[in-house]
């Protein structure tokens, strides 16, 4: 006996859209209880797995003079996610998380260039303000500590300058004449006297930059500040409810298209007169449906009656 054709090589297979078509119809009860299903748990997940409260609240961050904002304040954003300072807010909070875990809980965005917006999400609304006043507050220190290093470094280096400066100075007025009586040159005098002015245009310049860096590091740090207190926002019970209930109801019909996608391709049964002539390789000139065979079973019925004469 010869053994069945395989499909055609087009690559077309035996499951058809018009097979998948019928395969929908004959399983729409079960998609729309899955639809159903999906809907229910969905609206009740809020139920057994409580929202998460979000609060939010604005930070002015000064900037130091001469400097690109913009990348100032996105490194700003980038120090608010570092470890150190998830860290510092964990402690000083006595909470039973990592740093690492209570990183995902918070994120920011920056408004303009001197002001970031920092969101919190936690279990409750009094967890996510207290949450979100003290990170910001560890935040602020942190940022200011790491400025003070920075300006500390800066102002260590410049003391060593304008000490070597005031030394070289010193020898420089213990080793100048006071006149050309003890047979200094006059020009040996005045370079010797043009040297000094200069470090001492020198030492004056160190002074001032010093003393700039000092009082930026204090508009700096005393002109970042919380704009606006946290503010915890509580969404709707009605609009939690519809936004779990939609994610069900999508996840159920999913599930149910996906099943029956499945179980359609997996079937071996050919339902279409397309189907047979794809894996007789021949055409099929005919087929006789539902309605026309009741049809036929009904008038060979009536034919048998007739011949038996009841």
């Amino acid at each position: 006996m010869n053994s069945m054709p395989e499909p055609a090589a087009d690559g077309s297979g035996l499951v058809s859209m018009r097979t998948i078509g019928a395969a929908f119809r004959r399983h729409r009860r079960i998609l729309v209880a899955c639809v159903v299903v999906g809907t229910l748990v969905g609206g009740a997940v809020h139920l057994v797995v409580p929202r998460r409260v979000s609060a939010s609240e604005d930070l002015y961050l000064a900037q130091p003079p001469g400097t690109d904002t913009a990348v100032e304040v996105a490194n700003d954003q980038s120090l608010l996610q570092t470890w150190a300072v998830a860290d510092g807010a964990v402690r000083a909070l006595h909470l039973d998380m990592t740093p690492t875990n209570f990183l995902k809980t918070y994120r920011s965005k920056a408004v303009s260039t001197a002001v970031v917006s920092l969101t919190l999400s936690a279990p409750t609304a009094q967890d996510a303000v207290t949450r979100e006043e003290v990170l910001a507050r560890t935040f602020l220190a942190f940022r200011a500590a790491r400025y003070s290093q920075q300006v500390d470094a800066e102002v260590a280096n410049l003391r060593v300058q304008a000490t070597t400066l005031q030394r070289e100075i010193a020898q420089l007025s213990a080793s100048v004449p006071t006149s050309s009586t003890n047979g200094a040159s006059a020009g040996r005098i005045a370079r010797a006297l043009n040297r000094e002015s200069s470090d001492t245009s020198a030492l004056a310049s160190v002074d001032s930059q010093m003393q700039q860096a000092q009082l930026g590091l204090r508009a700096l740090v005393g002109g970042s500040e919380i704009l606006d207190p946290a503010v915890a926002t509580i969404p709707s019970p009605a609009r939690v409810w519809a936004e779990d209930a939609l994610a069900g109801l999508a996840g159920g019909l999913g599930l149910g298209l996906l099943g029956v996608l499945v179980a359609a391709s997996l079937s071996d049964g050919l339902l279409w007169r397309d189907d047979v002539a794809a894996v007789l390789d021949a055409p099929v000139g005919a087929s006789v449906g539902t309605s026309a065979s009741r049809f036929l079973g009904r008038r060979a019925a009536r034919a048998r009656r007739r011949r038996t004469g009841v």
